[in-house]
């Protein structure tokens, strides 16, 4: 889960459903939305974290349903689709993203053991 507390919105993902959810706890409301181009449970999102200055939030997904290997789905707290970040190498357990926002820069583990780690641009 990742939440944006400025504007009350928390954002988490299910796996049967290869969904990323978000939900304003000021109204209440409920946006699920299908993970960008996903097609089966395979392409379900693990780890979600949210950037506090430029205010997207990140989705890693081990099986990318957009790109060749790993990708990073992101949204803006509307759920609504940015961008796709693919390429990556993400290990099939759920996988951690690390963010920098002042550098718009982020990593993620690129091995099981958690002993390499990529880089990515936003």
């Amino acid at each position: 889960i990742a939440a944006d507390e400025e504007h009350g919105i928390n954002a988490t993902t299910t796996e049967l459903d290869f969904t990323v959810e978000f939900y304003n706890e000021k109204t209440h409301q409920l946006v699920r939305t299908v993970l960008q181009g996903a097609t089966s449970q395979i392409n379900s999102g693990t780890d979600v974290q949210f950037d506090p200055m430029h205010k997207p939030f990140f989705v890693g997904q081990p099986f990318s349903s957009t790109g060749p290997n790993s990708s990073i789905q992101v949204y803006d707290r509307k759920g609504v689709f940015v961008e796709s970040i693919n390429n990556l190498h993400l290990p099939a357990s759920a996988s951690r993203i690390a963010l920098n926002p002042a550098l718009r820069r982020g990593f993620v583990q690129s091995s099981q053991d958690g002993s390499q780690l990529q880089i990515f641009s936003y």
